[in-house]
């Protein structure tokens, strides 16, 4: 995150220890801070502003030349890094409401000493998925995060994530170090489930950074060769193996909009009585030879997104499978509110 400490806070002498928090924040790359005015990079080196200049120089246990480099270290950081969400640290009571909240140090402080969140319906393949999606070095930040405890992927339950986000909801603290990723259980495009629905609605009225994916879920963003590769993998029973290949290539010979919206798990036959299902899901389907829909009555299989979403998945299929625009997206999400 990035924090903005307003110049009035660094001549309150009760603040110290919460302040040298703050830029040990700074210096070991977990947050991103900057005085308000923005201190200058000179030749000589950092100029602070006022107070924090004097701050900085009147207490003779600090290490000057390192809290120098923190503030240097964040200023790079703000100028060459993606957007970060933002916090500004005042010297009176906390406004959560504002667009940039405006908070006193001792609830910036423990704010930003909390692991951020990241909520989904299944901690194991949702945090592979998200993996897989990143780029390198947003992999490398994420696992660095991971490792250091600054982040962490939390279990929502299942398919119904909104009793946690309620959770999450109940006070801002929380609510600011939570990120939501969930499926839309769309059963055809731009037709979100009502359950998906309700996790965005109540995300918004909390201000819970969150994503919806577009596809049905995340089984629908591997890739075709990826799909391929599993129904061919070594060891496997020859019947199983069969069973796999009768599956997977008609699925891959589907269209756009079909593979991103059938049941990968259960297939047809597993959304014969879904709530959602419309005449206009019919119809996405409606072309496919009776052949096709037979091999596709069962879904490729239950178990396929942890077999599929780890090694292996290479850059260029995810861009071939137009799925990158969103994907990029929702991960750089997470690294600003990291």
């Amino acid at each position: 995150m990035r924090v903005s400490i307003e110049d009035a806070v660094f001549g309150d002498v009760n603040n110290r220890q919460k302040l040298v928090q703050l830029l040990i924040f700074a210096y070991e790359g977990r947050h991103s801070v900057l005085t308000i005015p923005l201190a200058e990079m000179t030749e000589s080196g950092i100029k602070l502003p006022n107070l924090a200049g004097a701050w900085l120089e009147s207490n003779a246990s600090l290490d000057k030349e390192a809290w120098s480099m923190a503030f240097k270290w964040s200023i790079e950081d703000e100028a060459l890094a993606p957007p970060k969400k933002e916090i500004q640290i005042i010297q009176g009571e906390s406004n959560w409401g504002k667009s940039v909240p405006n908070l006193s140090i001792n609830d910036a402080v423990n704010v930003l000493s909390r692991p951020l969140s990241i909520l989904v319906e299944n901690n194991i393949n949702d945090r592979n998925f998200v993996l897989v999606c990143a780029r390198n070095e947003w992999k490398k930040k994420i696992i660095e995060a991971e490792n250091k405890s600054w982040l962490s992927f939390a279990h929502g339950g299942g398919g119904d994530m909104s009793p946690q986000i309620r959770e999450m909801s109940l006070t801002p603290l929380a609510s600011n170090r939570c990120f939501a990723l969930f499926d839309s259980d769309a059963l055809r495009p731009g037709v979100i489930s009502a359950a998906a629905n309700k996790k965005i609605n109540l995300c918004t009225a909390a201000n819970i950074p969150h994503h919806c994916l577009k596809r049905r879920a995340i089984e629908n963003y591997i890739p075709c060769p990826k799909l391929k590769q599993w129904a061919y993998k070594e060891p496997t029973r020859h019947l199983e193996m069969q069973k796999r290949q009768r599956r997977v290539l008609p699925f891959v010979n589907l269209s756009e909009a079909q593979r991103h919206h059938f049941n990968l798990k259960r297939g047809f036959l597993g959304d014969a009585r879904h709530a959602d299902r419309t005449p206009e899901v019919d119809v996405l389907y409606a072309t496919l030879a009776t052949a096709v829909r037979s091999a596709l009555d069962e879904g490729i299989d239950p178990g396929i997104a942890p077999d599929t979403f780890g090694e292996g998945i290479v850059e260029d299929w995810l861009i071939s499978d137009n799925q990158t625009a969103e994907t990029n997206a929702f991960v750089s999400k997470i690294l600003e509110v990291l």
